[in-house]
């Protein structure tokens, strides 16, 4: 299997750009790292960069499933190594669940080092921020975790059918284990029953679909039916947009419930 070339990079940045303006004028495309400053060794070095929607924390899973299509298409004619984020304005602008600390988001800001190549330029936007709850880090970096297994689910579920299961069993996993990392941020204690920790949160945060939570904790504790479900691809991407839906309702319900961060979240 041949290594990609520039050219390769080339189409896929040209091709993708194209589609994301045509379709999703409302979406900016950046990238950052050495294809931006300059220093890429061709074949091997990762297109870096990431997707910002224009509208809220929830997202139109419609509209993800057409952009995951569009990324499938274009890193399967060209074969480039793609690392991308997938993230929205609100969250980015509090900063709490953005999974980028302050050096990384003051670099974003440098054009030497990172640029936008299409749609609005949300880049400034981030609010980077250095953790100082553990909770808090790997909330933001599951909740980012989920949202790329969604970018690649396309790419995934005609490639690599086994690593499409594993974001699909992973997503419906940090949609359960959510609540108790907000109730601890917030001063409660460290439930580790997810059940729990779904009526702890339920008495905390309005506008949180917790039927479906409660779908999600009831269906890790059946191993099998888990296994089963995240088998059959109709029944894995309804887990997969469900899941990621469930995250955004409970951080956006988070921020609109505690819009002033607390010392407990970061330096």
């Amino acid at each position: 299997m041949r290594l990609p070339e520039e050219k390769d990079y080339e189409r896929f940045i040209q091709g993708f750009a194209v589609d994301l303006s045509r379709e999703h004028p409302d979406v900016c495309f950046y990238m950052f790292g050495s294809l931006v400053d300059g220093r890429p060794d061709w074949g091997r070095s990762d297109i870096d960069g990431g997707l910002i929607l224009g509208k809220g924390i929830i997202t139109d899973k419609r509209k993800l499933g057409n952009i995951s299509q569009y990324f499938a298409h274009h890193v399967s004619r060209t074969g480039v190594p793609i690392q991308f984020n997938l993230q929205d304005r609100v969250t980015d602008a509090d900063g709490r669940l953005l999974s980028f600390t302050t050096d990384y988001t003051a670099w974003f800001c440098d054009p030497i080092h990172a640029s936008v190549v299409c749609g609005p330029d949300f880049v400034t936007e981030m609010n980077g921020l250095d953790y100082k709850s553990g909770g808090l880090y790997a909330a933001a970096f599951n909740f980012r975790k989920v949202r790329n297994g969604v970018l690649t689910s396309w790419l995934d579920y005609t490639c690599n059918h086994q690593r499409f299961r594993k974001n699909v069993q992973s997503a419906v996993s940090n949609a359960a284990k959510l609540p108790k990392k907000l109730l601890f941020l917030r001063g409660g204690a460290l439930i580790t029953d997810p059940g729990q920790a779904a009526n702890g949160l339920q008495g905390m945060l309005d506008g949180v679909d917790f039927d479906f939570l409660g779908k999600a904790t009831a269906l890790l504790r059946d191993p099998e039916r888990f296994l089963r479900e995240t088998a059959d691809p109709s029944t894995a991407f309804d887990w997969l947009y469900g899941s990621l839906d469930l995250i955004e309702q409970m951080v956006g319900a988070y921020i609109r419930k505690f819009p002033e961060h607390c010392d407990a979240e970061h330096r």
